[in-house]
C-alpha cells in the first residue's frame, strides 16, 4: 500500500495462513493492512536526554542529602558538646561559691580565735555538741566525787583528756559534715534552675538555712568556751588554711576563664552549620523542582 506525505511503517491484521484457508478475506496477496507513523527521532533524542537528567539530579540529591546528614550530625555534637561544658561550668561556679563560703567560716573561726569579734563572749549560744558537753561533766563529776583510788582518778583523767581532744575534732568533723549536707542542696538548686515560688525549692532552702545556723552556733560557742580549735592547731595554721583555699579560689577562677573560652569558640561554630545545612536544604530543593520538571518533559514527548 503505497502511503504519500509521511513516514509510515505498515502492520499486517491476520495471517498469511489464516488468509489462504478463508475464501472470505481472499488470498495471502491482498491482506488488509493499517497505518502507523514512524516514531519521530528527535522526540526519542529528547526522551533520553530526560532520562540521563532524571538520573544526575538522583545522584545529585543523593550527594546533597548525605552531607545535609553530615551537617546535621556536626550540629548535634555542638550542641552536645555545649551542654556538656555548661555542665562544667555550673559545676565550677558551684565549687567557687562552696570555695569562698569555707573560705569564709575559716576567717570567722580566725577572727574568734584573735579575739576581733566579741560578738559572742557575753552570752552562751547552744551548740550542736550538747552530747559531747554531758559525757565530758560526767567524767568530771565521777573523778570528784565518785573515784575510790588514785589508779581510778588516772584513768578518769585519761577519758577527761580524751574527750576534750575527741570534742574539738567532733567539732571539726561535725562542720564538715554539715558542709557535706549543704553542698548537694546547693548543687541541686543550681542544676534545677533555682524557682523560689515552688514547695521543693522553698524546702531546700529552708534546710540549707539550718544548716547554716547550726554551723554558726558551732562555731561560736567553740569560741565562748575556749575551744579554740585546737584540731586546726595555731593562729598560724587557720592562715594556712585560708592561703590554701584562696589558692583553690584562684585555680578554679582560672579553670572557669579558660573554660568560657572554650564555650565561646563551641558556640561560634554552630551558626556556620547552621547556615550551611540551610543551603544544602535550598539546593535539594532546587534539585527536587529541577527532577520534577524533567519529569513532566518526559511524560509530554512520550505521549
Amino acid at each position: 500500500m503505497d502511503v504519500s506525505g509521511g513516514n509510515f511503517t505498515t502492520t499486517t491484521l491476520v495471517t498469511e495462513g489464516e488468509l489462504a484457508t478463508d475464501p472470505i478475506n481472499g488470498n495471502a496477496n491482498d491482506q488488509p493492512y493499517i497505518v502507523k507513523p514512524c516514531e519521530d527521532p528527535d522526540s526519542r533524542f529528547r526522551i533520553e536526554e530526560a532520562e540521563i537528567l532524571i538520573r544526575s539530579l538522583n545522584e545529585r540529591r543523593l550527594e546533597v542529602d548525605k552531607k545535609i546528614a553530615e551537617r546535621r550530625s556536626d550540629r548535634e555534637y555542638i550542641i552536645s558538646r555545649l551542654k556538656i561544658l555548661h555542665e562544667r561550668e555550673k559545676r565550677l561556679e558551684y565549687d567557687m561559691v562552696l570555695r569562698k563560703k569555707q573560705q569564709g567560716h575559716l576567717q570567722a573561726a580566725l577572727d574568734k580565735l584573735s579575739f576581733t569579734n566579741s560578738a559572742y563572749q557575753d552570752r552562751e549560744i547552744n551548740s550542736c555538741l550538747v552530747a559531747d558537753d554531758i559525757n565530758c561533766r560526767n567524767l568530771n563529776f565521777k573523778l570528784l566525787h565518785g573515784s575510790k583510788n588514785l589508779a581510778a582518778e588516772k584513768k578518769l583523767l585519761r577519758e577527761i583528756k580524751a574527750s576534750e581532744k575527741g570534742k574539738t575534732v567532733s567539732l571539726w568533723s561535725s562542720l564538715k559534715e554539715i558542709d557535706s549536707s549543704i553542698c548537694p542542696l546547693n548543687y541541686q538548686l543550681l542544676r534545677g534552675c533555682y524557682n523560689a515560688s515552688t514547695v521543693g525549692d522553698k524546702s531546700i532552702l529552708k534546710e540549707i538555712q539550718h544548716l547554716e545556723i547550726a554551723k554558726e552556733k558551732a562555731i561560736a560557742n567553740a569560741t565562748v568556751k575556749g575551744k579554740i580549735w585546737n584540731s586546726l592547731g595555731t593562729k598560724k595554721a587557720l592562715q594556712e588554711e585560708i592561703k590554701f583555699h584562696a589558692k583553690e579560689l584562684v585555680d578554679l577562677r582560672k579553670q572557669h576563664l579558660f573554660l568560657k573560652a572554650s564555650i565561646k569558640e563551641v558556640e561560634e561554630k554552630l551558626p556556620a552549620v547552621e547556615k550551611r545545612i540551610i543551603s544544602l536544604e535550598r539546593q535539594l530543593a532546587h534539585l527536587r523542582r529541577q527532577k520534577d520538571e524533567a519529569y513532566e518533559h518526559l511524560i509530554n514527548h512520550a505521549d
